[in-house]
């Protein structure tokens, strides 16, 4: 059995999602038993969406893909996929493809075809705050995945909501420190857009914790309540003898110069150290790097060797503490 504090803290958000959804007491032993449901963090029903998709109703499939993911379209390209690895399926042979089924939705329905009154119509209010007309402001500090979805569900709600961003782009690591192959900005900003059609306010380049810009000031301009949804963007520096040489540096700063377009400096060999999904980021974006900046990042597999051959790198090696097959990151990424 499970030791008693990971059962109280898995179960608790789902004891919430319960009580929203109005699920009797009597059934959730039922809704237990669908483990992807389960296993994803804002409670998506798969099993309903997959069902949909293999029923050929493809709008459906959206419909409850969308309900409590306010970026459903990013989740259907690069979601850590926990369903996947709750899907029952898998010991049998290999889980469900949950995350690539749920991306053909949305491709089909989703703010990916310029219409987001579907994104808008199937929202579940249900897991949202009560409808109100409230004359708080609200003001979010950061516009990542955690600032953006508490600044949807509070707009939908009524509130008054005021994203300050300290960047010059929103989406905090969806844009920053995902490459463009993985997650094509368009995806993203289609998916904000919907958001701020809400009547989010944002504010670009306007850091918190400045002058004129502090939690006090925010207080006294009237906001009632701050979320702080700044992030963990610093990368963990390794603590060796020459660590802050010239020509070392860390993946997510790599990673946040290539996707802003400024020119990365690295030489023909690259050695990135790490064996997980952001290691495998920075080796095939430097691959990349100096080939004309994120345009470039749609170009086909196969012209990757021309491309880095303009950039005048010959060769990235990737050396990680783990066996291949104890890397961390996902079998598709080192595949």
């Amino acid at each position: 059995p499970r030791d008693r504090r990971n059962a109280m803290t898995e179960t608790a958000p789902l004891s919430s999602a319960y009580r929203r959804l109005r699920i009797p007491d009597a059934e959730r032993y039922w809704v237990e038993q669908v483990k992807c449901r389960v296993g994803c963090p804002v409670f998506t029903d798969a099993c309903g969406y997959v069902t949909a998709v293999s029923e050929g109703r493809d709008e459906d499939a959206y419909r409850i893909a969308r309900a409590t993911n306010p970026f459903v379209s990013i989740c259907g390209r690069i979601c850590g996929a926990p369903c996947e690895r709750a899907c029952r399926r898998g010991s049998v042979d290999a889980p469900v493809s949950i995350r690539a089924i749920k991306r053909f939705a949305c491709e089909q329905f989703g703010n990916e075809t310029g219409d987001s009154s579907r994104y808008h119509r199937f929202a579940d209010v249900r897991m949202l705050p009560p409808k109100g007309d409230y004359e708080e402001k609200i003001a979010v500090v950061g516009s990542g995945v955690a600032g953006l979805t508490v600044a949807h569900d509070l707009a939908r709600a009524g509130y008054k909501v005021t994203v300050f961003e300290a960047g010059p782009v929103a989406g905090g690591m969806l844009t920053l420190g995902v490459p463009l192959y993985r997650l094509p900005r368009e995806v993203v900003n289609q998916e904000i857009d919907a958001i701020l059609s809400l009547g989010v306010e944002l504010k670009l380049n306007a850091p918190v914790g400045v002058p004129g810009r502090t939690l006090t000031d925010l207080r006294l301009q009237g906001y009632k309540a701050i979320f702080i949804g700044a992030g963990l963007q610093g990368s963990r520096p390794l603590n060796i003898p020459g660590a802050t040489l010239q020509g070392v540096i860390n993946g997510l700063e790599f990673l946040k110069l290539v996707n802003l377009g400024q020119k990365v400096d690295i030489g023909p060999r690259v050695l990135v150290i790490g064996g997980g999904n952001v290691a495998f980021d920075v080796a095939r974006s430097a691959l990349r790097a100096g080939a004309g900046g994120p345009g470039d990042f749609r170009m086909a597999a196969d012209v990757v060797k021309t491309a880095a051959a303009k950039a005048g790198v010959s060769e990235v090696h990737l050396a990680c503490l783990e066996s291949h097959e104890e890397m961390p990151a996902d079998a598709i990424e080192i595949e």
